[in-house]
C-alpha cells in the first residue's frame, strides 16, 4: 500500500512538472511571436506606462519622433499628447476606468513626417486598447523581470499601420469616381440617341 501511494505521488508530481514545462513552452512561443509581430504591441499600466513592448512599438515611437533616451519606460499618454492632446485625454479616461471586464477602445491617429529634402509623408495608425487582468506571477514570468504595479488591471495596446490599406481604399474610390464621371457623357449620348431613334421610328413607321 505504501509503495502504491508513493508511486502514485511520484506520477502526479511528474505529470505536474510536465504540465508546467508545457505551459512555459507555450508562453515562451507566444511572447516570441508577439515580440516579432509586425504590429506594435504594448502592455500598459492604468497610468499609461509601458510595461512591455515589442519591436513594432519601438518603430511606432520612432515615427512619433520620441527621443531614444525616453524609450526605456515611456508614457503612452505623454507621447500621444505631443501630437493629439484630445486623443491623449480620451485614452487617459479609458485607462482610469479600471474595468473588471474586458473592453475595447478603437481610434485612429494621423502622423506627418518629413525627412530633410523629402516630401511630407502621412501615416495612419489604428489604435486598439483592450483591458485585461493578468495574475502578477504570470505577467512577471512572461516579461522575465519583476513588475511592481499596485493596479489590479493591465491594458493591451495594439497599434497597426493602416496607411497602405487607406491608400488602396482611396485609390479604388478615385478610380470608381473617375470611371463613373467619364461614362456619364457617353452614356448620356447613347440614351439621347436611342430616344431620338425611337421617336423617329414612331413618326416614320415605313
Amino acid at each position: 500500500t505504501r509503495v502504491s501511494a508513493l508511486l502514485q505521488k511520484l506520477a502526479e508530481n511528474r505529470l505536474r512538472e510536465m504540465h508546467q514545462i508545457q505551459t512555459r513552452i507555450e508562453r515562451s512561443t507566444f511572447w516570441a511571436a508577439v515580440k516579432t509581430a509586425p504590429d506594435a504591441v504594448a502592455i500598459l499600466s492604468s497610468q499609461g506606462h509601458v510595461l512591455f513592448s515589442n519591436a513594432g512599438f519601438r518603430a511606432f515611437l520612432h515615427s512619433m519622433d520620441v527621443p531614444a533616451s525616453h524609450n526605456a519606460h515611456p508614457s503612452i499618454l505623454e507621447i500621444i499628447n505631443t501630437r493629439e492632446p484630445e486623443l491623449a485625454q480620451e485614452l487617459r479616461e479609458q485607462l482610469s476606468h479600471k474595468q473588471k471586464t474586458p473592453s475595447i477602445w478603437k481610434r485612429l491617429i494621423v502622423i506627418e513626417q518629413q525627412e530633410p529634402g523629402e516630401k511630407i509623408r502621412t501615416q495612419h495608425f489604428e489604435l486598439l486598447l483592450s483591458s485585461a487582468s493578468f495574475g502578477e506571477p504570470e505577467l512577471s514570468d512572461a516579461l522575465a523581470e519583476p513588475v511592481s504595479i499596485s493596479a489590479p488591471a493591465y491594458f493591451v495596446l495594439w497599434i497597426r499601420n493602416v496607411t497602405t490599406y487607406r491608400e488602396q481604399v482611396l485609390f479604388q474610390r478615385d478610380i470608381l469616381s473617375t470611371t463613373v464621371h467619364d461614362m456619364k457623357g457617353p452614356l448620356g449620348a447613347i440614351i439621347t440617341a436611342s430616344g431620338l431613334l425611337e421617336d423617329y421610328e414612331k413618326n416614320n413607321p415605313e
